[in-house]
């Protein structure tokens, strides 16, 4: 009887005993985004690493967060998370304000009932979140930190972030406040002292502190609070 492939003998075989990851998020990613043909990543049989600088084509959280370029699932490339891989003008709060000022002052209102939950992206393309006290002066988002938090060093190493307000309640009481954007570490005084200014409490001299522009803005409510218009704002160059 004529041997019957399975999954494994579909795959490419290669002479070291592994395997190449050929996956349809290549094809889709390279129909949204316009990717440059790229040779999928080598993995092993216990699961994906980096054998070659190659990237897999995989969904990733960089991806669905709004980047210009996929990441692989699990797994960054060196050319994708970078620091220095920014987008080009991003706006401030006081941008985002100036063109959606409903929005602005209900996001504000509840950013101000601290915590509100940052989310970021560790190296090995996972999120992570964390409890933040944002802090909102002279059309400026900000946030501070302890210069050894790990969000700090996602935020500069990969920039991108998402922040939500608290909700006090699992009825969503109040109404709810997503922003969305890269982070900036800042070492300029004046604006430390503008961020010092705002903040509800007193900041250490040890912390670091961190820009937040936006890309992205938008809220929600369950009744109780009549909401804004528009109720979502995305930053457009054009």
């Amino acid at each position: 009887m004529a041997h019957r492939p399975n999954n494994t003998d579909r795959r490419r075989q290669s002479p070291a005993g592994t395997v190449e990851c050929r996956s349809v998020c290549v094809r889709v990613c390279r129909l949204r985004i316009g990717v440059a043909e790229r040779q999928p990543v080598v993995v092993d049989r216990r699961g994906a690493s980096w054998k070659t600088p190659q990237w897999s084509g995989q969904p990733c959280w960089g991806f669905l967060l709004g980047r210009t370029k996929c990441d692989p699932a699990n797994k960054i490339h060196p050319d994708c998370l970078g620091g220095g891989d920014r987008i080009g003008h991003v706006p401030s709060w006081g941008d985002f304000e100036a063109q959606a000022p409903d929005l602005a002052a209900f996001g504000a209102r509840l950013l101000a009932a601290a915590p509100a939950y940052l989310a970021s992206l560790r190296r090995v393309g996972r999120p992570r979140v964390h409890p933040i006290s944002p802090i909102i002066g002279s059309g400026r988002l900000f946030v501070f930190m302890e210069p050894t938090s790990p969000k700090g060093g996602d935020l500069r190493e990969r920039n991108w972030y998402a922040l939500h307000n608290g909700v006090p309640d699992t009825l969503g009481t109040g109404g709810e406040f997503f922003v969305s954007g890269q982070a900036r570490l800042m070492d300029d005084p004046e604006l430390r002292s503008i961020a010092s200014a705002a903040a509800g409490y007193q900041p250490e001299e040890r912390y670091i502190l961190f820009e937040l522009e936006i890309n992205e803005a938008r809220c929600n409510g369950y009744g109780d609070v009549p909401l804004p218009e528009p109720r979502r704002w995305v930053f457009s160059e054009a």
